[in-house]
């Protein structure tokens, strides 16, 4: 996709390795994406998006991989039209950055945990940290449908077992 680029920023105390979130590879793709959406909207003049677009495939292998981008897309508008400070996110392709999350990030990723595990308060409190206290109920219905999505495409269930 990208070449891999340092970015040379510190890392927070914040911020905590990806392999403590033991993120399933649909979850890794999930979140990155999410980065190159988020990237876009920090600085449109990259165009960051049109990685996800042009490479869903092998972000989300299967059929439904554009309709999963597109899904992701909307989760990121919504999470952006329900908070009022700026979302910390990390750089997708920067290697001193991409293996870490934000605080941001560990709730986005936890609340699709627990949507998928139909913990449904646990994912509301995730969401509700996300979203800074704000309206979470067009997130929450977004992030159902990505879940729905990536289960019908096989995706969840591959990495399940």
């Amino acid at each position: 996709m990208l070449n891999n680029l340092s970015c040379n920023r510190v890392a927070q105390a914040n911020e905590v390795s990806l392999d403590y979130l033991n993120l399933k590879p649909i979850e890794h793709s999930i979140l990155t994406a999410a980065r190159f959406y988020f990237s876009s909207f920090a600085r449109p003049e990259e165009s960051a998006w049109m990685n996800v677009v042009m490479f869903s495939d092998r972000f989300f292998p299967g059929e439904n991989s554009s309709k999963i981008a597109q899904a992701v897309l909307i989760v990121v508008h919504e999470i952006r039209i329900s908070r009022r400070s700026t979302l910390r996110f990390q750089d997708p392709v920067c290697i001193n950055c991409k293996n870490r999350a934000t605080t941001e990030e560990r709730h986005f990723i936890l609340m699709i945990k627990e949507v998928w595990l139909k913990h449904t308060a646990a994912a509301i409190t995730h969401a509700m940290l996300l979203c800074e206290g704000n309206n979470t109920e067009c997130l929450l219905r977004a992030i159902n449908k990505l879940v729905n999505l990536a289960n019908l495409d096989g995706t969840w269930d591959a990495q399940n077992k």
